[in-house]
């Protein structure tokens, strides 16, 4: 019985690390800039900085737990909610409009071209600092005469961090972070180990 009791909590446990112990994290920069090439412009362009947010809101060590294989994943995401288009609607071509990310040993990573809508781009984890320079370019294309002057909207931007609940290396000032799937299933398993606890006594 006492095997059984054990068993059972020891598999609600188990659940409770698997369930909720991923999580992230995000930087958002609200860009709000409409680009164009008015006047005869060759290009306009704005640029912002995102923090990588693991470090900047005191999570941890972050790279202490990105060798203890705590930091899952880090993606780039623009909202270009409008590109707009001067001539033809309902025309397919896009404004030549391209994003750089620039990562902590200076190497580029570029969404190109950036489209009408949610634009993402994985960033390896090991590139990541505190800071990082961030910049959208709208070029001018006169391919498309109907077009002109081209320009888009760039409206939010979002630095995400996904990592390990489990596997964050606490750094000064900063607090291990339980999983919180694991205290719920955790504390389940408790209650059903004192019930049976009961019945047994009954």
């Amino acid at each position: 019985m006492k095997l059984k009791i054990l068993m059972v909590f020891i598999g609600l446990a188990s659940a409770g690390v698997v369930f909720g112990a991923a999580t992230s994290v995000s930087d958002l920069v609200n860009v709000d800039t409409y680009l164009n090439t008015l006047n005869g412009g060759v290009f306009d362009h704005v640029s912002w900085q995102h923090a990588n947010p693991f470090i900047s809101q005191g999570i941890g060590d972050y790279a202490l737990t990105l060798a203890n294989s705590g930091i899952l994943g880090a993606e780039l995401v623009v909202n270009a909610s409008e590109i707009l288009w001067t001539g033809d609607p309902t025309s397919l071509v896009n404004d030549f409009l391209f994003v750089q990310f620039i990562d902590a040993n200076g190497g580029i990573y570029e969404i190109n071209p950036v489209v009408n809508g949610v634009n993402s781009l994985v960033i390896d984890p090991a590139d990541l600092s505190l800071m990082h320079d961030v910049s959208a370019t709208l070029w001018l294309t006169i391919a498309n005469a109907n077009d002109f002057p081209d320009d888009a909207y760039i409206g939010a931007s979002e630095l995400i961090v996904r990592y390990e609940s489990d596997l964050v290396v606490g750094g000064a000032g900063t607090q291990p972070i339980p999983a919180p799937g694991a205290l719920v299933l955790g504390g389940l398993g408790w209650a059903v180990v004192s019930v049976l606890r009961r019945r047994r006594a009954l």
